[in-house]
């Protein structure tokens, strides 16, 4: 497993651990997982160094993904709640504002 890989899986076994899930079957078990992941790319992903990252490769996610020290699943996932919170009616621009603030 490269460090990447490491870094990734035990963040998101450690937040597993941390809600003391058992298995991942039925819906516990997915909505479990889906915490999990979402849990993993908030932790490891920095807003700022994201937007940076993004702006420097273009949107190129394998790129991207090696900049941020992350596997493509979790820059995926961080995307992805990327794309929910501005479908609930928030701006990016805030989202990097209040973590710049949280620094």
């Amino acid at each position: 497993m490269s460090q990447r890989q490491t870094l990734c899986t035990l963040q998101h076994e450690l937040i597993h651990a941390r809600y003391r899930d058992v298995g991942c079957a039925g819906r516990n078990g997915v909505r479990n997982e889906l915490r999990a992941q979402r849990e993993t790319a908030l932790a490891l992903i920095d807003p700022m160094g994201y937007r940076t990252a993004e702006q420097m490769y273009e949107g190129d996610k394998w790129l991207m993904s090696v900049e941020l020290g992350v596997t493509l699943q979790v820059l995926s996932d961080y995307q992805t709640l990327l794309r929910e919170w501005c479908c609930q009616g928030h701006s990016l621009q805030q989202r990097y504002a209040d973590a710049s603030v949280n620094a």
